[in-house]
């Protein structure tokens, strides 16, 4: 792999772990999930992270909002952080979806070292039954010839 490829991973990934999480929902709650999903051709996981991502960047930004503005401003930056919170979702989305592909990526680069490594002896093998067969026939070419003579 490139060196910069690897550093962009170690600066994106370091520290990055998944967490699987297992919630209890109304049915009514899943139901407009479900809705939302089907909209905008989400599949029901990535939607359940995209929500959970919008409302934790929108709940976080809420809490910076209050404690940081003034009233003269505040319609300018409630616009600004609306703002803000769909490029933090869409980002965290993102970093989630290129992390499980990552994790893709060095399962496949490490399936196809095994399956080269098998190919290179399979190569061997056939080689070596190329060569006994190659001997064999050298073997059974003078026995032909010693039947032929005995049967004329």
């Amino acid at each position: 792999m490139p060196k910069g490829k690897l550093e962009t991973e170690t600066d994106l990934f370091e520290g990055v772990e998944e967490r699987t999480v297992s919630i209890s929902l109304l049915a009514e709650t899943y139901t407009e999930l479900e809705e939302l999903c089907q909209k905008n051709a989400w599949g029901i996981g990535e939607g359940l992270l995209i929500v959970l991502m919008n409302g934790l960047a929108g709940l976080t930004n809420k809490y910076e909002l209050t404690s940081h503005s003034t009233q003269q401003g505040i319609t300018n930056l409630e616009e600004a952080v609306q703002e803000l919170n769909q490029y933090r979702a869409m980002y965290s989305v993102m970093k989630f979806k290129a992390f499980q592909l990552l994790q893709i990526a060095r399962t496949l680069e490490m399936n196809v070292a095994a399956l080269r490594n098998a190919n290179r002896g399979l190569k061997g093998t056939v080689q070596r039954l190329r060569r006994e067969n190659e001997r064999l026939k050298e073997q059974a070419s003078p026995k032909r010839r010693c039947d032929e003579r005995s049967v004329s």
